[in-house]
């Protein structure tokens, strides 16, 4: 599907830049930008006009502004806000960024997962500067009745296996072991989880998954 973005350019003529990704970031860009061209043109230009339409000044419906119609067209941007704005402020955010340092802790304890995603994302971050060696840290997800058991066959495949086991089909989702300052991602499908269930994510470092842990949740 298509997006039509709007601008409003410097000579007061409304163009249209035809983009091929349709996104909340890309409408939310296009109606902020119509309404505040809309404003500056109301306060700049229309108020004014108003203000001398009694006095055998120009008259609003004459001026050039309105007579090339640049007018009738950012009007439309208003019902246009009244009608996106609201989903634009319920939008589904699928995805999260969670981060540790030279600690064993998370800067985020919990976490909720939008059902409506189809796809949710972790971005995860150890912004420490230790190795991954010493004080390495990942982002491990599964059923919370499984964190134990996984942890436990997770020190035994040591840290070439990034301290999970392989293969292992109770780990839902896990980003490699990091040191300082690495980054990495990891998605996965939320069919995979239910409402019913209760998730853990959790660092399989040895000695840290005991403390070093979060909850996630499925929600409506």
């Amino acid at each position: 599907m298509k997006n039509i973005v709007p601008h409003y350019d410097i000579e007061q003529r409304f163009t249209f830049v035809i983009t091929t990704e349709l996104s909340v970031r890309n409408i939310a860009c296009w109606i902020t930008m119509g309404i505040f061209n809309l404003s500056i043109l109301l306060k700049n230009t229309l108020m004014p006009i108003l203000a001398n339409a009694g006095s055998g000044r120009r008259t609003m419906m004459n001026h050039p502004l309105i007579e090339t119609g640049v007018y009738m067209r950012l009007r439309y941007l208003i019902p246009l806000a009244v009608v996106m704005l609201p989903s634009l402020a319920t939008a589904d955010n699928c995805e999260i960024a969670v981060s540790a340092a030279d600690g064993m802790a998370y800067d985020s304890r919990s976490i909720n997962v939008p059902a409506s995603c189809e796809t949710f994302t972790v971005n995860f971050e150890h912004k420490g500067r230790l190795p991954k060696g010493g004080m390495g840290h990942n982002w491990v997800l599964t059923k919370s009745a499984d964190v134990n058991d996984v942890a436990k066959a997770g020190s035994d495949a040591g840290i070439a296996n990034d301290f999970l086991p392989e293969d292992d089909s109770r780990v839902i989702a896990a980003t490699p072991l990091l040191g300082g300052g690495e980054k990495a991602s990891v998605s996965f499908k939320t069919a995979e989880l239910s409402t019913e269930d209760s998730y853990t994510f959790f660092c399989s470092f040895p000695g840290h998954w005991a403390m070093m842990r979060g909850s996630l949740q499925l929600v409506n």
